[in-house]
């Protein structure tokens, strides 16, 4: 090839190289969250509704920064340098606490799927919550960060904190044996695959049927392990199962969908309207 030929060439190499190069970083640009104007909306509190973007939270309020630790679904332990706005601090400008509220829901819009998850009023009363908007130095679209809490309360690009009123069990008006109704429900008994074992559970649905049991809002669970308390929501509760037998964790509640953290071990109780189901 001649040698203007092969200069000509490789100019031309060059140049569409360059090209290359912006249009990649261009690229690159537009895929970097724009977290600044990230807007998170707060609903169910007394002033009404309002939406803040990460800028604000920035500029208005209080910055905390924290170590922060919790375990992912797999069991494998994190620990991260977060910084962000409480959530008091936000709740402090409308004159309310997280304390106030029976639970809160976040949740994350990640664009092809919306995540929440329901923070029920024993974090909200023992936990610090922030609405980090860095972690480890990098930026990043908010997100919650509660320490000491699993993973799954972490809410990826969140979007929404919905608050919920205080909710109390009812006066129990009448008490009835777990164990009892296991027993007259056994035959009608399914597998379950808990880890390396088979056991036997029952679908909650048929132990509220077999109750009587009325709809209500939430139902309270009693554990003889912690989290001692635990107060799920009813459509939540009745989709899942109770294992029996085969664990030393029985009476569990579980179910295939239901996060790890969400299980229930070795129930005490569990309250559903007026009814108190107490294992013996």
């Amino acid at each position: 090839m001649p040698i203007k030929t092969t200069k000509k060439f490789c100019a031309l190499l060059l140049t569409a190289c360059l090209l290359s190069a912006l249009f990649s970083c261009n690229d690159n640009t537009q895929e970097q969250p724009q977290t600044d104007t990230a807007e998170i909306t707060f609903t169910g509190l007394p002033e009404g509704d309002f939406t803040l973007t990460a800028a604000q939270l920035k500029s208005d309020y209080e910055i905390t920064e924290l170590e922060a630790s919790t375990v992912k679904s797999d069991g494998e332990e994190r620990l991260v340098h977060a910084k962000g706005v409480l959530l008091e601090a936000v709740l402090q400008k409308h004159g309310v606490s997280q304390k106030d509220f029976g639970a809160i829901t976040t949740e994350g819009d990640g664009g092809e799927s919306v995540y929440s998850i329901t923070i029920q009023d024993d974090i909200l009363h023992s936990r610090d919550i922030l609405i980090a908007f860095e972690i480890d130095g990098e930026a990043i679209q908010p997100r919650v960060v509660i320490p000491g809490e699993r993973a799954m309360y972490w809410t990826k690009f969140l979007s929404a904190i919905k608050f919920e009123s205080q909710s109390k069990p009812k006066e129990v008006t009448k008490t009835l044996s777990l164990d009892e109704i296991i027993e007259k429900l056994k035959p009608r008994a399914e597998n379950y695959k808990y880890y390396d074992s088979i056991c036997k559970a029952l679908p909650v649905a048929l132990i509220l049927d077999e109750i009587g049991a009325e709809k209500t809002e939430f139902v309270y669970l009693e554990s003889l392990v912690g989290p001692l308390s635990k107060k799920e929501r009813y459509s939540v509760f009745a989709a899942q199962l109770i294992v029996f037998e085969g664990t030393e964790d029985a009476p569990l509640f579980i179910g295939p969908d239901l996060a790890v953290g969400m299980r229930v071990k070795n129930i005490d109780s569990f309250q559903v309207g007026g009814i108190l189901v107490k294992a013996d």
